[in-house]
């Protein structure tokens, strides 16, 4: 072995006393906390919010810690998604992420059909 000082030489040798940091990666992951929202309305008990999306004009995005059943009410179709949508934070109409895409991308507004949903 060539001539290495002694820092060196205790490096090379493997020790068991010495402790490996922990990468948060490794630690064990559990189910994500709901989301407090900053919105005035407290929102209805079968949805827990996991993540609120930033506002888009009178729409909002929430991300759902589970799948929830509910009606769209601009569509009106039965949705089982774990995104959904409210406009001017009525807690009563929830929009499914399709339709919230929908409005927000202009088609809505000239459309004859979806009157008052745009504004």
């Amino acid at each position: 072995m060539p001539c290495l000082p002694p820092i060196y030489i205790s490096c090379l040798q493997p020790s068991s006393s010495i402790p490996l940091p922990l990468h948060p990666s490794h630690l064990t992951r559990s189910r994500p906390q709901p989301l407090s929202t900053t919105m005035s309305a407290p929102h209805p008990p079968q949805f827990e919010i996991v993540k609120a999306f930033p506002p888009r004009g009178e729409w909002r995005l929430f991300r759902l810690v589970s799948h929830s059943t509910f009606t769209c009410h601009r569509c009106g179709g039965e949705k089982k998604s774990k995104m959904v949508s409210f406009h001017k934070e009525d807690w009563e109409n929830v929009h499914c992420n399709g339709c919230y895409g929908y409005v927000l991308s202009g088609r809505a507004a000239e459309s004859s059909t979806d009157t008052g949903l745009a504004s």
